[in-house]
């Protein structure tokens, strides 16, 4: 046996531990299953980066206007509640006030059929009309359309365009579920709109169809109340037409205005005829009575 010692074999050169760390790609460092989500993330890190910003901006943004909503819906809904205990003098004021301010809410848009009502109520029929046209329009789901559209076909009877209220009368009508509650009253609108428009007979027929459906219902009375109006009412005679300057002269202005100013009326009265879609059979001859005094219906026994 030799006494020299053996000398052990070389060993490879060992890094530090930082060293060795620090030397190795970070690809390597993850568990295999992450390392094609950083290959990935590598490549396209800014535009992820930008989406994720974005994105959060866009989160953020409408969780802000969600709550802005929120608090505005019920800052509409509790001055719609306080607009209905107010006279009425002061009821479409505060309901104008609530569709200018929270008209883009849920509870400011119902409340512009609210309006439409107070409107109606104060004869201010085309305001009104305007308002349930652009309610109906603008809001085909709500469960306020068909008062809408009532509305609608209400305001246009009240104008006398009588053409037009009952083709929005029917088209609701045809709309109408089975047993809701506005199908009684439009078909007595739709029988009042027949009379109106000169057929009393077509218009009694109408009601009794009306009266077959709601026999025994706390409509029958109504439907009677109807009846009696259709039997007493007594068509207008056709009126007396007129040139403006036999108007004129009939309410007692005689000669005193010069001809070029009778044109001037003329060509007044030519424009109001085009603005009202065209409804008077002449351009050049106004009616007598143009502004409706009385309601249409004569009810004297």
């Amino acid at each position: 046996m030799s006494d020299k010692k053996q000398t052990p074999a070389p060993q490879p050169a060992a890094h530090s531990k930082a060293q060795s760390v620090k030397d190795i790609p970070l690809e390597e460092r993850l568990p295999e299953d992450l390392q094609p989500l950083y290959r990935w993330w590598k490549a396209n890190g800014n535009v992820a980066s930008t989406a994720l910003c974005v994105g959060a901006l866009l989160f953020a943004g409408y969780t802000w206007h969600n709550r802005e909503q929120s608090r505005k819906a019920a800052l509409a809904g509790g001055a719609i509640r306080e607009a209905r205990n107010l006279p009425p003098d002061r009821r479409t004021e505060q309901l104008e006030d609530i569709v200018a301010k929270y008209g883009a809410t849920k509870p400011g848009r119902h409340a512009s059929i609210e309006l439409a009502a107070a409107l109606f109520a104060d004869e201010r029929y085309d305001e009104a009309l305007a308002l349930c046209q652009k309610f109906a329009k603008s809001n085909s789901s709500s469960p306020f359309l068909f008062q809408a559209r009532d509305g609608e076909a209400a305001c246009l009877e009240a104008l006398g365009k009588y053409d037009g209220a009952a083709s929005a009368n029917e088209a609701l009508l045809a709309s109408l579920p089975a047993g809701h509650y506005l199908r009684p009253q439009v078909e007595l609108r739709r029988a009042r709109l027949i009379m109106l428009k000169g057929d009393k007979a077509a218009a009694l027929l109408a009601l009794e169809e009306t009266g077959a459906r709601y026999a025994g219902t706390d409509w029958e009375p109504r439907v009677e109340e109807m009846r009696g109006v259709i039997e007493r009412h007594v068509p207008r005679a056709p009126r007396p037409k007129l040139s403006a300057t036999e108007r004129l002269n009939l309410l007692g202005f005689g000669d005193a205005l010069k001809s070029s100013n009778i044109a001037e009326f003329d060509d007044e009265e030519d424009g109001d005829d085009e603005n009202d879609g065209g409804d008077a059979e002449d351009d050049d001859v106004i009616l007598i009575d143009e502004i409706p005094d009385v309601d249409p219906v004569d009810e004297t026994p």
